[in-house]
């Protein structure tokens, strides 16, 4: 197993603690444009929309990084990827019907939120890994 710095950590709890906060403010622009009839950017129809987000960029551009081999980092992807999917979806009814039926849109929700709990989930593990290691009996 690679051993990873108390920096590198520090470095990841970072990128993290970004990726809740681009996360919620491209669900409030989101919601903003639905709502007020404003036009949808592209990358959010696209077949692709997980890779031109801010989390998206740096999590698939992360390449060989130790990080993103692990199990729980994965499925943080998967999840990320379903809940762009979701959207896409409910976007393209609204644009094409004016509205999204009721299922779609509690699928979009719920993908949002099991996405934002394993990034949580994954934080705290983080922030537990780093006190372990400054931690006195830890040398």
């Amino acid at each position: 197993m690679q051993s990873v710095s108390s920096k590198e950590f520090e470095k990841i709890l970072s990128i993290v603690d970004e990726a809740l906060l681009n996360h919620t403010k491209w669900y409030d622009d989101l919601v903003r444009r639905l709502l007020c009839h404003l036009p949808l950017p592209d990358s959010v129809m696209a077949k692709d929309a997980c890779h031109h987000c801010a989390f998206g960029v740096w999590f698939y551009g992360m390449g060989d990084a130790y990080v993103g081999k692990l199990p729980a980092f994965l499925r943080i992807g998967e999840l990320h990827k379903a809940m762009h999917d979701s959207a896409r979806e409910v976007c393209q009814k609204i644009k094409a019907t004016g509205s999204a039926p009721e299922p779609d849109y509690d699928s979009f929700q719920n993908n949002m939120l099991q996405f934002r709990q394993e990034l949580d989930s994954f934080k705290r593990k983080i922030v537990h890994t780093l006190e372990s290691m400054d931690s006195p009996e830890n040398p």
